[in-house]
């Protein structure tokens, strides 16, 4: 149960990053 929290919560993390990379590069274009 454990690791697949901590494998849930990575993939949330890193769609959160790739989501915010996107904006900050709309932003810079």
């Amino acid at each position: 149960m454990a690791r697949r929290a901590i494998s849930f919560i990575g993939r949330v993390i890193r769609q959160a990053m790739r989501e915010g990379i996107a904006k900050i590069t709309q932003l810079l274009v």
